[in-house]
């Protein structure tokens, strides 16, 4: 694909002085623009401002197109004063197409092209020249321009200047790296610069608007090729250039002025009269200086850099640090990592959109010109970005293993990534040629109390508040607790912690500087390592029994949003409890979780690590029991129904020996709704009779509430309507007494469900649209999906297809985005109903999708929902034949629910 970028030179100024004028003019460019291009069969993909972005099928109707364009441009009358220069840029290769859009290095080297043209200029690239084959229009001819290095910083182009008789020839030089009258020693990367088309936007305005930039980040970020990139967006020729000084290898203080009047051309007499003499000499000049690797000379390069801003007004500064300067007047800008891929996305092309991505896909093929990213090895790629946090040097370092490695194999070492990701540039400095070296370089300049917390923190999973930091980092020997927000602070200032900030402040570390720091705490031995993992599992442990009774009452969304917040580190307290021998700590925190848990979609995480301290723990004891009903909570929560079976037997069997009230109300719930799920609803009325009495008999208002939802349920099943209406207005007035919203959500959805069985179909409603507002209120992603699932029901059944459709695909995604399995078969069924009436091929698809998650993956469907999709299949067996019906459900056995969900929705009416 050939690409043309125009632009009108000297457009700015030209607004300024005439806007009206302009306005006429730029209406009549964009017309013969367009008519130019496509009569060549030529596609704009993009306008910006007046810059048109042209896409063509070859290079030389590209050619033709450009010189169509500039003979129209030429000839017309323009109103005065405007003057209507456009410059040209093409150039060839491949580019990756989105929506109407191109993407890629192609792309960004014909808009670097187009930019050192002059207006009524045409010139292309060496690739571009290479696919004319001597096919130019009547006429035209080249002019060998030579080599220039563009804006991008990548290798040299060979440039080529268009000619026809009639239009101007005679340009001066291009404005190209290469052009002596613009000064700068930028260097020259074999390498494209890929992505960052944000961050270099943003940067250029800052250092537009301010003397001192520093870029901060981690090492390996890709801080200096971002501030190099900006650099070159400032070489105009309009100053006395822009410089870059490399501060690496500089190892003494003393040296730092010496080095930048050196880079300069700045005489000086010797290290006493450096930074007088330098000063002097750029008092009066226009200077963009990009000071790189200033992190190990802060002092010194702070001082001189606040020095040179102040000393004349033409001095800009862009420092790259991995901790701010700490100087008056400057702008930090944290640079980020590259964009990531969707953890659920298997989709190459959209995968290969992600900036990791394209990063690690264009300097694989550096190594390995064959390397494409396709359906094999899309999803082991995203994974490795992801792993590596985005981190550019760690791609890189990555990326060259595939000489020897496929992505899998790939992915399944970098768990030892530091000696798996070595061999950078052989004339890199030390620090710059593995991922070890580049993370020791800045733990080698902290001080010991920094050193002592990042370490510890090292035992946070995922992120951590300051509460948790000063509990589990501190210590008597070094840090006190009121010490860690700073010593915190200055970790976000190196770069080696990130805070986050959305209603309350959490650090995190990238993963990569996470393992670094827990192989620095293992190095202080098994027991500093036990210490420390026994203080994490105290906190978690007391923040879980703090918002264990909250979560039954009024405060409900606050305390799951903080256990939501901390689940990876209550995840990793309950795997640490079993690990550490710690049964009791690890009891209690598992029976703490287990309403979070169901709550918050999150049982199939808490089901092996609890199931591990059970079979740790002395048997028969209160606590173990209360574990054990807790764990049959969760299982049921995973469909696991006989391990649940299982779990609860002999703890049933126990409590009722002892009479213990309260906790064999509890079992007795989870065991009626264990009935209810496998369709046993005599059992669950029995069972529900029983833990009523129970509950009554000890006056838990709780427990009794529960079992009249169960008894509800059992008597409905023998159609006792009236009984189940009752029994389900107690248990709404008990949790209204109690205070659970979230239960009283539950009974709605339930007593709904009753209400839809009888025919009642506006009851039904009202119960559902009652529980919708709680629960998308406290953000219970499961439940939620059932609800709107069952309004999704109501819908069909009053002929609102394009409702029950909406429904059906706001909880596939949900239960997609969530991992819900259940929820995601459920969803199928609701959508085929939906789409029964208008797309049965479509509705058959998503039935094959639903058979694939009930016979591969052992999904099982909620009784109702299971007649429901036996009576899909009929009617689409009826409507399609055998052949056809067969065919379509294949077809969505194989789909991913990404590509289904985008299909449902394409289906809904707008």
């Amino acid at each position: 694909m050939t690409l043309l970028f125009t632009d009108i030179e000297g457009s700015t100024r030209q607004w300024e002085d005439a806007p009206g004028e302009m306005s006429v003019a730029l209406a009549r460019h964009d017309e013969l623009l367009h008519d130019a291009v496509a009569a060549v069969g030529g596609f704009v993909f993009k306008t910006v401002g007046d810059a048109f972005c042209v896409a063509f099928p070859s290079a030389s109707a590209a050619v033709s197109g450009a010189l169509a364009a500039q003979r129209l441009l030429a000839t017309e009358s323009w109103p005065d004063p405007i003057t209507m220069r456009v410059r040209m840029g093409l150039h060839s290769g491949e580019c990756v197409e989105r929506d109407g859009d191109y993407f890629g290095p192609t792309v960004n080297r014909a808009a670097r092209l187009e930019a050192t043209a002059h207006g009524g200029q045409i010139i292309l690239s060496g690739a571009t020249r290479s696919l004319l084959s001597g096919e130019l229009p009547d006429g035209a001819r080249l002019r060998d321009l030579g080599e220039h290095r563009l804006k991008d910083l990548g290798l040299p182009e060979h440039v080529f200047q268009v000619e026809v008789d009639g239009l101007g020839s005679e340009f001066p030089p291009l404005r190209s790296l290469s052009n002596p009258d613009l000064p700068n020693n930028l260097p020259r990367y074999a390498s494209s610069f890929v992505g960052r088309d944000a961050e270099v936007v943003a940067v250029r305005e800052l250092v537009a608007n301010a003397r001192l930039v520093t870029l901060t980040g981690p090492g390996g970020a890709g801080k200096t090729r971002l501030a190099v990139q900006v650099a070159a967006e400032f070489v105009d020729g309009s100053g006395d250039g822009v410089w870059i000084i490399d501060l690496a290898s500089v190892t003494d203080e003393a040296m730092v002025p010496t080095t930048i009047a050196d880079t300069l051309g700045v005489r000086t007499a010797g290290e006493g009269d450096s930074i007088d003499a330098l000063l002097d000499a750029v008092v009066d000049r226009r200077l963009l200086i990009v000071l790189d690797n200033c992190e190990h000379l802060i002092d010194a390069t702070a001082s001189i850099a606040d020095r040179l801003i102040h000393s004349g007004d033409g001095i800009n500064l862009i420092a790259t640090s991995r901790e701010p300067l700490g100087i008056s007047g400057e702008v930090v800008y944290r640079v980020p990592s590259l964009g990531l891929p969707d953890a659920s996305d298997v989709d190459p092309e959209s995968i290969g959109q992600a900036e990791s991505v394209c990063l690690f896909t264009e300097r694989a093929r550096l190594h390995d010109p064959a390397f494409t990213l396709d359906v094999m090895n899309a999803a082991s790629v995203a994974a490795v970005c992801r792993r590596l946090d985005g981190i550019p040097f760690a791609l890189e370092l990555a990326a060259a293993r595939l000489r020897s490695l496929s992505a899998d194999e790939l992915l399944g070492r970098l768990d030892q990534r530091f000696r798996l990701l070595t061999g950078g540039s052989r004339t890199a400095m030390a620090r710059q040629q593995t991922l070890r070296a580049t993370i020791d370089w800045s733990f080698e300049l902290l001080d010991p109390r920094e050193r002592s917390v990042l370490t510890r923190a090292s035992v946070f999973a995922g992120s951590w508040d300051l509460d948790a930091a000063e509990a589990v980092t501190a210590d008597d020997a070094d840090v006190d607790a009121i010490d860690v927000l700073d010593i915190l602070t200055g970790l976000v200032d190196k770069s080696l912690v990130n805070v986050e900030t959305n209603g309350t402040t959490r650090f995190r570390m990238l993963e990569t500087i996470r393992e670094y720091a827990a192989e620095k705490q293992a190095d202080g031995g098994l027991e500093a390592s036990t210490s420390l993992r026994s203080k994490h599992l105290a906190h978690f442990l007391s923040l879980a029994e703090r918002a264990a009774p909250r979560i039954r009452t009024g405060e409900q969304r606050r305390w799951l949003d903080l256990l939501e917040s901390d689940h990876d580190n209550l995840r990793a307290a309950l795997v640490a409890a079993s690990e550490l021998g710690e049964a009791e700590a690890g009891l209690r925190l598992g029976r703490s979780l287990r309403w979070y848990a169901w709550l918050r979609a999150r049982c199939r995480d808490l089901v092996e690590p609890l199931t591990a301290l059970v079979a740790i723990s002395e048997p028969n004891q209160p606590l173990t029991l209360d574990a054990l009903v807790a764990l049959a909570f969760l299982e049921l929560g995973i469909d696991e129904y006989a391990r649940a079976e299982a779990t609860l037997e002999s703890a049933i069997v126990i409590l009722r020996e002892r009479g213990d009230g309260t906790r064999l109300a509890d079992a007795l719930w989870v065991a009626g709704w264990l009935a209810i799920y496998s369709d046993d609803l005599a059992r669950a009325e029995a069972l529900g009779i029983e833990g009523l009495t129970v509950a009554e008999s000890a006056r838990d208002t709780d427990a009794a509430a529960r079992m009249h939802g169960v008894v509800a349920i059992g008597v409905a099943a023998r159609g006792d309507l009236t009984a189940a209406r009752s029994h389900f207005g107690a248990e709404l007035a008990g949790y209204l007494t109690t205070g659970d919203v979230m239960a009283q959500a539950m009974s709605q959805n339930n007593h709904g469900d009753i209400e839809l069985q009888a025919g009642e179909v506006d009851i039904a409603d009202d119960s559902f649209a009652a529980a919708e507002t709680i629960v998308r209120e406290l953000d219970l992603p499961e439940m939620l999906g059932v609800v709107i699932l069952n309004r999704g029901n109501i819908a069909a059944l009053r002929g609102d297809h394009a409702s029950a459709l909406t429904r059906g695909v706001e909880a596939l995604s949900l239960a997609h985005r969530h991992g819900l399995l259940r929820l995601t078969a459920s969803a199928l069924v609701g959508c085929t109903r939906a789409l029964l009436p208008t797309d049965t091929e479509l509705a058959a698809t998503l039935h094959g999708a639903a058979e694939h998650l009930l016979a591969v993956r052992g999904v099982e469907l909620q009784p109702l929902e299971a007649r429901l999709h036996a009576e899909n299949a009929s009617r689409l067996r009826a409507a399609l034949g055998d052949d056809t019906y067969e065919h379509q459900c294949a077809l969505g056995g194989t789909a991913h629910v990404h590509d289904l969900i985008a299909l449902v929705r394409s289906q809904i009416p707008v």
